[in-house]
């Protein structure tokens, strides 16, 4: 049974337990790891038997895929306004998703263990984060280029290298809030934007025309 089936067949009833039971198991395997956390535990979080769980999700795996696509959402759907809008400004709307994920620290921690954890051959989120990278590389690095046109942003390295550094800084600073939470992500990116504003498209040698064909 498919996350989508699930979801049309539930009632209003099935969808707040569904709910909970999401939660539970996002604060779970945030603790735990997807490898050390259980179906028993994440029912005794939502204070239901196992049974009540595999209920809604049938496998640990279909919980992960299902607390992924839930929260994957809205971000892809801000990402993608805003290429529509003015690519150039998906670059700085992630800003606004530091400053999101800062009130959320269970977020966080599940999405960056499971990030790691993913690594491993046969883990269920493995393809998840494959594609999920190569999307958001792709919206990127158009984004950029469109900076690049209006000259909002330098030019002197090619869209989808810098598309890749920015998911590298975006995942880097929340790996590390996990460590340390005074750190102020929002604000230390920003400083990071200022440096890709540093140079104007006009002022460097490398024309959009050329980073498009990168």
């Amino acid at each position: 049974m498919t996350v989508s089936s699930q979801r049309r067949r539930a009632s209003p009833k099935g969808d707040r337990q569904r709910k909970r039971i999401m939660e539970a198991g996002q604060a779970v395997i945030g603790e735990r790891g997807f490898a050390n956390a259980t179906m028993e535990s994440i029912a005794q979080r939502v204070g239901i038997s196992r049974s009540g769980v595999l209920h809604y999700f049938p496998s640990k795996d279909v919980l992960v895929e299902a607390i992924l696509s839930e929260r994957r959402l809205p971000d892809d759907d801000r990402f993608q306004h805003s290429l529509e809008r003015a690519a150039s400004r998906t670059v700085l709307d992630a800003a606004a998703i530091l400053e999101r994920n800062a009130t959320d620290r269970q977020w966080v921690a599940f999405y960056s263990g499971t990030l790691s954890e993913a690594l491993r051959d046969g883990h269920p989120s493995r393809e998840f984060f494959t594609l999920r990278y190569a999307l958001f590389r792709s919206m990127l690095a158009q984004s950029i280029r469109n900076g690049i046109d209006d000259g909002s942003l330098r030019g002197d390295a090619s869209a989808p290298d810098v598309a890749a550094l920015v998911i590298a800084v975006l995942d880097g600073l929340q790996q590390q809030w996990l460590y340390d939470p005074d750190l102020d992500m929002a604000r230390i990116y920003e400083s990071f934007l200022r440096m890709l504003r540093g140079g104007t498209a006009a002022e460097s040698p490398v024309r959009s025309a050329d980073v498009t064909s990168s």
